[in-house]
């Protein structure tokens, strides 16, 4: 293989192919997928050539906070997160509370209900 000379348009049209089969196999993937990120940054190189990049990321659960916002820091996400944090304390005291409550009241009529239908 060493050997074999290949011209700069050989290797070019073979970075090309390869650039397009990876770009397809992409194209299709996201297709497929019922849920994904894109995230897109523009940046320069030495030569002032600007380059686009384009990040994909694939989910099976679209309610996954951690999935939507996995490399990005803002202080909005903080706070959203906190805010799902104190809902879910929030809705964990109330369905403590509500079996509390509802267990209390099983034991209210276990011992009242018997006493009033007592015939003394």
């Amino acid at each position: 293989m060493n050997s074999a000379p290949l011209s700069n348009d050989t290797v070019q049209r073979q970075i090309t192919a390869m650039a397009e089969d990876v770009k397809n196999q992409l194209i299709t993937r996201l297709r497929q997928s019922q849920f994904f990120t894109l995230q897109l940054d523009e940046s320069t190189d030495i030569g002032n050539e600007a380059n686009l990049l384009c990040f994909t990321q694939e989910s099976l659960n679209p309610n996954n906070l951690e999935y939507w916002m996995e490399d990005v820091y803002t202080p909005g996400y903080d706070s959203l997160l906190k805010r799902k944090e104190a809902e879910f304390r929030r809705t964990r005291v109330c369905k403590i509370g509500a079996l509390i409550a509802a267990a209390a009241c099983t034991v209210i009529l276990v011992i009242v209900v018997p006493i009033c239908t007592m015939k003394t």
